[in-house]
Formats: structure tokens, sequence, C-alpha cells
């Protein structure tokens, strides 16, 4: 409700914490931008941050992707919210902008507008990010096929967990 926008907040309401906004600061600026998939990429930025001098913004709005014009039934203020986004853009001037969304869902042929005008805007560094992995049955069942197809009791450290050891213990029959 703060940095990403629900789908019954009623404009582009994004708090001032949705920027780290020093006004001496002058690291680089990363602005975030998209739909909430782009806000499941936060948490990642906000721990890179730890090992890298940058500054970061959130701007994003569940079922509202970063194209420009585009309008939405479930989400009829996303043109709004959109619009309010480019134009914080113009005034920040980031030195990156990320943009993200479940680029399957929507109409993406107008998004070459939308990077037209941010490169208008002087905004040389975009990143289109996505789209994530999706598993056709879920990452529980693909996991579980991959270990029974390769026969492996091996289980990757990454994904060293209670979950995936249950897994392999209800393939032995135990």
């Amino acid at each position: 409700g703060k940095c990403l926008l629900n789908p019954g907040q009623s404009g582009p309401d994004f708090a001032p914490e949705c920027l780290d906004a020093d006004p001496g600061d002058h690291r680089p600026l990363v602005v975030l931008w998209g739909d909430s998939h782009a806000a499941a990429l936060y948490p990642g930025l906000r721990e890179a941050q730890k090992d890298s001098r940058f500054r970061l913004a959130q701007f994003t709005a569940s079922i509202c992707p970063p194209i420009l014009g585009l309008r939405l039934e479930p989400r009829p203020l996303c043109p709004a919210i959109n619009n309010w986004v480019i134009d914080t853009i113009g005034h920040l001037k980031p030195d990156l902008v990320i943009l993200h969304a479940n680029w399957s869902t929507y109409d993406t042929s107008t998004l070459p507008m939308t990077l037209a005008r941010l490169n208008a805007l002087g905004i040389s560094k975009v990143v289109v990010a996505g789209p994530v992995p999706v598993w056709e049955f879920g990452f529980t069942h693909s996991l579980y096929a991959y270990f029974k197809t390769n026969r492996t009791d091996r289980i990757p450290d990454r994904l060293h967990n209670s979950m995936v050891e249950r897994l392999v213990q209800v393939d032995r029959g135990l």
C-alpha cells in the first residue's frame, strides 16, 4: 500500500519512503517500475545495496505494467499511475530504470513508446527484466520429477531444506 499500490487505491499515492531521497546524496539512483512482479525484485535490490553504493526508488502497482497509455479494466487508474511515475522519473533523472511485469498477461505492443519516452527524458540505462521462471506443474512437482528421473539422492545446496528432503523420502517410500 506504500510502494506497491493495491488495486483499490485511488491514485498514485506512493509514500515518501519509496525513494531513498537525500538531497546531498550523490550515489547513483535506480528506479524500479512495474507491477507486483517488479515489487518482488525489491528485496533483492535492497540486499544488493549492502555491497553496492546506490539509492533505490520503488514505484510499483499490482496489475499495472510499466507501459504508458495501457488501459486495463481491472486497474482503471493504471494510466494515471504510470503518468505520475514517468513524470517523477523525468524530475529524478535516475541512472538506471528497471522495468518489470508479468509481461505475458499484458499487451506489450506499446512498450516501445514507453522506452522512447524514457530515452527522450535522457534516461540512457533501462533494463527490461523478465519473465520469471514458471514451472508447468509447480516448483515442488518439477523438483520431485527431476529427482525421480535422475535417480539422485544429492540435493543441491541452494535447495537444501526439509521440504526437499521430505520429497526424497516420499519417493523412497519412507
